[in-house]
């Protein structure tokens, strides 16, 4: 099995646990994306490929063709232009770039099934040229479709260059073999599909640790690098303060000595969210998908504070659940998220016990593998 991704660390993680019970299941196991020989791979002990990026003449080139204008910093540049940018670079400029050294890796090794994330279309476009099935998974929500439809244009463009057919309902994205993490209880009514497998991302235990006071705190990998995250964290801290209990804030791989002057947390860098979350009383996060999840499966309350890309749709979603609240982001959040925390502390949101039961009444990934060899 062929596992890619893009270079978000984000998108890399939910492959992992495919990858593992692939491995144990006998299966030989090799990944390709274009991060920097991840140590997540390396530690399941099977080869790491990497490929090219797009280059700033790439990205500047297709902001030029958004109507936007080369060297505006990111967060000044209009919605619309972001998007269009946004479109050509996932769509067409990031495959387009990946396409040479997949196309050797498949030739070379010729794996039985490419098993793609949502959002890296190279692996799959690599896929339909060999003959070899193809496998998405979903890092985040399904969204019945919309990122695919969202993308459709200029994929087909890149397919009909590369010789393949056009395809601008992106029907060959739509009805391949797709696995999702999320129960489709918290996506909504009409999440459901045929040819959608829906599995635990973790085991897990059957036993429920007991909850100390604390609020923890996480805006995962992809926050990190936007101007406002200092300001973000401690808008946070100071909220959960307020509360009285002990906070915890997790940074990842950032450097916590910006954050010396914050007092009240207990500061760490990376943290195993399946251990933790089920003790906390409650998250502040930023509604990505992998936080998100984790929180769902441990019945741990969200107080989410949505960014960019999907996380202002998990965020609806977290609400309508009635696992959580969705906090606007901006100036004075600190004001919202004490109000929001106050609410969730004061009264456990009704959502969260049933929806931890639909997580663990999900089938176990086993069941995902299966579907996967059973394409060849």
């Amino acid at each position: 099995m062929l596992f890619t991704s893009t270079d978000r660390l984000g998108h890399l993680i939910p492959l992992l646990p495919l990858a593992r019970a692939a491995i144990a299941a006998g299966h030989e196991v090799s990944f390709a994306s274009p991060l920097d020989d991840p140590q997540q791979v390396a530690a399941l002990g099977v080869p790491h490929h990497s490929f090219d990026l797009p280059s700033e003449t790439d990205r500047e080139q297709a902001i030029r063709a958004a109507g936007g204008m080369p060297g505006v910093p990111e967060e000044d540049l209009p919605r619309a232009v972001l998007q269009k940018v946004s479109m050509e670079m996932f769509a067409r400029i990031i495959p387009l770039r990946a396409l040479p050294r997949l196309r050797s890796i498949v030739a070379i090794w010729r794996p039985d099934v490419v098993v793609s994330e949502a959002a890296e279309f190279g692996g799959g476009l690599i896929a339909e040229s060999f003959g070899i099935p193809l496998v998405r998974v979903h890092y985040g929500l399904v969204l019945q479709g919309m990122f695919e439809r969202h993308i459709a244009s200029p994929l087909s463009q890149l397919r009909e260059e590369l010789g393949l057919p056009a395809d601008p309902e992106a029907r060959r994205l739509l009805d391949a073999p797709q696995i999702a993490y999320f129960p489709a209880a918290f996506e909504g009514p009409n999440a459901n599909a045929p040819n959608i497998c829906r599995v635990r991302q973790n085991n897990g235990g059957t036993t429920r640790p007991a909850r100390t006071e604390t609020i923890h705190i996480s805006f995962g990998t992809e926050v990190v690098s936007l101007p406002i995250f200092p300001q973000l964290v401690r808008d946070a801290v100071r909220a959960a303060v307020t509360t009285g209990k002990e906070v915890s804030l997790s940074l990842g791989s950032v450097d916590p000595a910006q954050f010396r002057d914050l007092s009240g947390a207990r500061i760490e860098g990376w943290v195993n969210h399946d251990e933790l979350l089920p003790t906390v009383r409650a998250v502040i996060c930023h509604a990505g998908a992998g936080t998100t999840l984790r929180a769902l499966t441990a019945g741990t309350p969200i107080v989410a504070v949505p960014q960019f890309s999907d996380q202002p749709m998990i965020a609806g979603c977290i609400a309508a659940a009635r696992v959580g609240i969705a906090v606007r982001p901006g100036p004075d959040l600190v004001g919202r998220l004490t109000a929001a925390l106050d609410q969730i502390l004061t009264t456990e949101p009704a959502g969260c016990k049933p929806m931890a039961q639909a997580v663990r009444d999900l089938p176990s990934i086993d069941h995902a593998i299966n579907m996967i060899t059973s394409l060849n």
